[in-house]
Protein backbone atom coordinates (compact mmCIF):
# COMPACT_ATOMS: atom_id res chain seq x y z
CA UNK A 1 0.00 0.00 0.00
CA UNK A 2 1.11 3.33 -0.28
CA UNK A 3 0.98 6.41 1.66
CA UNK A 4 -1.61 9.48 1.08
CA UNK A 5 2.03 11.23 0.18
CA UNK A 6 3.55 8.95 -1.73
CA UNK A 7 -0.31 8.53 -3.93
CA UNK A 8 0.10 12.03 -4.61
CA UNK A 9 3.33 11.43 -6.66
CA UNK A 10 1.92 7.93 -7.73
CA UNK A 11 -1.62 9.31 -9.36
CA UNK A 12 0.30 11.27 -11.94
CA UNK A 13 2.67 7.93 -13.16
CA UNK A 14 -0.45 5.42 -12.86
CA UNK A 15 -0.36 5.18 -16.83
CA UNK A 16 3.65 4.62 -16.51
CA UNK A 17 3.12 2.00 -13.88
CA UNK A 18 0.32 0.25 -15.71
CA UNK A 19 2.46 0.16 -19.06
CA UNK A 20 5.61 -1.00 -16.85
CA UNK A 21 3.32 -3.78 -14.98
CA UNK A 22 1.15 -5.40 -17.57
CA UNK A 23 3.66 -4.44 -20.76
CA UNK A 24 0.10 -3.01 -21.64
CA UNK A 25 -1.61 0.37 -22.53
CA UNK A 26 -4.47 1.00 -19.78
CA UNK A 27 -6.81 2.28 -22.52
CA UNK A 28 -6.01 -0.35 -24.66
CA UNK A 29 -6.70 -2.85 -21.19
CA UNK A 30 -10.07 -0.27 -20.47
CA UNK A 31 -12.76 -1.70 -22.40
CA UNK A 32 -12.18 -5.30 -20.75
CA UNK A 33 -11.18 -4.15 -17.02
CA UNK A 34 -14.42 -5.73 -15.92
CA UNK A 35 -13.26 -9.15 -17.61
CA UNK A 36 -10.13 -8.87 -16.17
CA UNK A 37 -11.86 -8.12 -12.42
CA UNK A 38 -14.05 -11.59 -13.09
CA UNK A 39 -11.22 -13.52 -14.31
CA UNK A 40 -8.90 -12.39 -11.29
CA UNK A 41 -12.24 -13.26 -9.03
CA UNK A 42 -12.69 -16.44 -10.73
CA UNK A 43 -8.72 -17.10 -10.07
CA UNK A 44 -9.46 -16.80 -6.23
CA UNK A 45 -6.14 -15.30 -6.05
CA UNK A 46 -4.47 -11.23 -6.54
CA UNK A 47 -1.47 -11.90 -8.45
CA UNK A 48 0.64 -8.14 -8.01
CA UNK A 49 -0.15 -4.92 -7.31
CA UNK A 50 -2.05 -3.49 -10.33
CA UNK A 51 -4.59 -6.19 -10.48
CA UNK A 52 -4.91 -5.38 -6.57
CA UNK A 53 -5.73 -1.61 -6.93
CA UNK A 54 -7.94 -2.78 -9.99
CA UNK A 55 -10.27 -5.43 -7.12
CA UNK A 56 -9.75 -2.40 -4.98
CA UNK A 57 -11.82 0.20 -7.28
CA UNK A 58 -14.77 -2.12 -7.20
CA UNK A 59 -14.74 -2.41 -3.63
CA UNK A 60 -14.60 1.23 -3.27
CA UNK A 61 -17.32 1.91 -5.96
CA UNK A 62 -20.67 1.24 -4.35
CA UNK A 63 -22.45 1.96 -7.98
CA UNK A 64 -20.67 -1.86 -9.69
CA UNK A 65 -22.44 -4.08 -11.11
CA UNK A 66 -19.59 -6.52 -11.85
CA UNK A 67 -19.92 -8.01 -8.07
CA UNK A 68 -22.77 -9.00 -6.03
CA UNK A 69 -22.45 -8.29 -2.07
CA UNK A 70 -21.11 -11.85 -1.34
CA UNK A 71 -18.96 -11.72 -3.77
CA UNK A 72 -17.77 -8.18 -2.56
CA UNK A 73 -17.52 -10.44 0.75
CA UNK A 74 -15.16 -12.71 -1.11
CA UNK A 75 -12.93 -10.51 -2.46
CA UNK A 76 -12.35 -8.31 0.33
CA UNK A 77 -10.78 -11.87 1.62
CA UNK A 78 -8.66 -12.09 -1.58
CA UNK A 79 -7.16 -8.54 -0.97
CA UNK A 80 -6.71 -9.08 2.60
CA UNK A 81 -4.61 -12.33 1.82
CA UNK A 82 -2.75 -10.37 -0.69
CA UNK A 83 -1.91 -7.67 1.96
CA UNK A 84 -0.67 -10.26 4.45
CA UNK A 85 1.62 -11.85 1.90
CA UNK A 86 2.82 -8.56 0.93
CA UNK A 87 3.65 -7.77 4.45
CA UNK A 88 5.32 -11.03 4.93
CA UNK A 89 7.45 -10.35 1.91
Amino acid sequence: AISAEEGESFAPDFFEFYKTRTGRNYYDDAGCIKKMARAIFRRGKIANETEYYLMKEFLIDTTQAVFKPKELKSLSLMMASYEDSVAKG
